[in-house]
């Protein structure tokens, strides 16, 4: 009984992805996401010759990252969005625009990564309910959770 369960379960999965989804709602859409390579160089070096290039979320103060590392944008279903990257110190620096168009400004979280910063969403309609991971110095995959605030990193 239970396989037959499991298979009615995929079937309905399967027949939905291909309808289109369409009985989802907004509130249930996963945000939207884009990844994309820094390469708009500035001046400026992140140590043993690493270029620097500008990141920004919209018309929002710049940041520095390291050129050829993945930006992250995500914006969800309340008007929140966010964008993450590599910075020049390898720690990974977010920022946030509220839904009324005020950012927080570029901030650290730390760390010590070498590529890009790629979330996974627990609950898709909240913009402080998810994880982030990326590759450290040691070539370990790391994770850091925001749950209303930012837990400590820690190996995935």
């Amino acid at each position: 009984m239970r396989k037959l369960t499991w298979i009615a379960a995929l079937v309905g999965l399967l027949l939905a992805v291909l309808s289109g989804g369409a009985s989802a709602t907004a509130a249930d859409a996963a945000p939207d996401r884009q990844v994309h390579t820094l390469d708009v160089p500035v001046a400026g070096t992140a140590g043993a010759g690493e270029a620097a290039c500008e990141a920004r979320l919209n018309n929002g103060p710049i940041g520095h990252g390291i050129c050829g590392t993945d930006a992250t944008e995500m914006r969800f279903s309340d008007g929140t969005q966010r964008m993450f990257i590599i910075g020049l110190d390898h720690a990974v620096w977010n920022i946030v625009q509220y839904p009324n168009g005020t950012q927080s400004g570029w901030r650290s979280l730390g760390g010590w990564l070498k590529v890009g910063v790629y979330p996974y969403i627990y609950d898709q309609r909240y913009s402080y309910d998810l994880e982030i991971w990326s590759y450290g110095r040691d070539s370990l995959k790391w994770c850091r959770a925001l749950h209303g605030s930012w837990g400590a990193w820690h190996r995935c």
